[in-house]
């Protein structure tokens, strides 16, 4: 069985809330594109290319999604799991112990806090990320099953920025 790698990305740049939109169809914004692209490109330059994309609802993550999976070199499904909007840490633990043991490369478009909550949990470095920007993705090697990730073991990483 492959090893599993695991692709947090906090979703790119959006428009600013107002009282119009809700904040789940709030969109990314020309900055956000860019961002996006950027992380498409330099995961196809590692020679990541994801199983499956799995998204949020939000109108923000969704557009990162389909932004980076344009750059790959070959393009997966996005699936949209609607208990990511607005999820605490334990529930995206909770989606990613769910994953489908076929799937070795899964990449998640989330939100703050809990997507830098989760990250600062698996970090052991001495610039611990104490804050995810917008764009910014994690690269976690994994172990060889979903069900046995856990935050207390002490993964490499990689810190991709936009």
């Amino acid at each position: 069985m492959a090893s599993k790698i695991l692709i947090l990305t906090r979703h790119a740049k959006a428009r600013e809330r107002d009282f119009v939109t809700k904040d789940i169809e709030r969109p990314i914004r020309a900055k956000g594109v860019h961002q996006a692209l950027s992380i498409g490109l330099q995961l196809k330059g590692l020679g990541i290319v994801p199983d499956i994309v799995i998204s949020s609802p939000s109108l923000r993550t969704l557009e990162t999604a389909r932004y980076i999976n344009s750059q790959l070199s070959k393009p997966c499904e996005i699936a949209i799991e609607d208990e990511l909007y607005d999820a605490f840490k334990h529930q995206i633990i909770d989606s990613i112990h769910m994953l489908n043991p076929k799937n070795n490369i899964v990449l998640y478009a989330l939100h703050n806090p809990s997507i830098t909550e989760l990250v600062y949990d698996l970090d052991r470095s001495e610039e611990r990320i104490s804050h995810l920007r917008c764009g910014e993705t994690i690269i976690v090697e994994l172990g060889h099953d979903w069900k046995d990730f856990n935050i207390a073991q002490d993964y490499p990483m990689k810190h991709l920025k936009p």
